[in-house]
C-alpha cells in the first residue's frame, strides 16, 4: 500500500524542467517548514545555465532510497542530486537547519520500464553514496 501512495506522490509532484514552475492547484496552501520531511527534489546539472534545478519530487523510503518516477532519470545524463530538508527549492539558501544535498550512487527502472511510456511500470528507484 505504501509503495503505490508514493507511486502517487511522485505522479502529482511530477516534472518541472525549471525554477519558476506554474501552480498545478487552485487555492493550495504554502506548506509549513518541515511539514513533509519525506519529501525531496531530484535535481540536475544544467551546464547552459551552470546550476542545478529542479526535475522531479521523490520520497524517501530509507536513509539511502528514494522513490521517483522513472522518466525523471535521463540515461546518459550526468550531474544528479537529491536535496532533502529544503522548504523553497529555488533558492539556493543555506540558512535551513535541515537541508543536505545528497549524491546519488545509481538509478534503478522496473524491469519492464519503457522510455517512450511514462504511464506503465514508471517507478525509479535513487541509491545514494551512504557518508558516515
Amino acid at each position: 500500500m505504501l509503495f503505490y501512495i508514493s507511486c502517487v506522490l511522485c505522479l502529482i509532484i511530477g516534472k518541472t524542467g525549471s525554477d519558476t514552475a506554474e501552480p498545478r492547484l487552485g487555492n493550495g496552501e504554502d506548506a509549513r517548514p518541515g511539514q513533509f520531511p519525506w519529501m525531496v527534489s531530484f535535481q540536475r546539472f544544467y551546464p547552459t545555465q551552470n546550476k542545478f534545478s529542479h526535475d522531479c519530487g521523490g520520497t524517501i523510503i530509507d536513509r539511502r532510497h528514494i522513490l521517483t518516477a522513472g522518466h525523471c532519470y535521463k540515461k546518459g545524463s550526468q550531474g544528479y542530486r537529491i536535496l532533502v530538508g529544503a522548504h523553497n527549492i529555488s533558492e539556493s539558501d543555506s540558512n535551513e537547519p535541515n537541508r543536505k544535498v545528497h549524491e546519488i550512487c545509481r538509478f534503478h527502472f522496473h524491469p519492464e520500464y519503457e522510455h517512450t511510456i511514462y504511464l506503465y511500470e514508471n517507478p525509479g528507484l535513487i541509491e545514494l553514496y551512504l557518508h558516515d
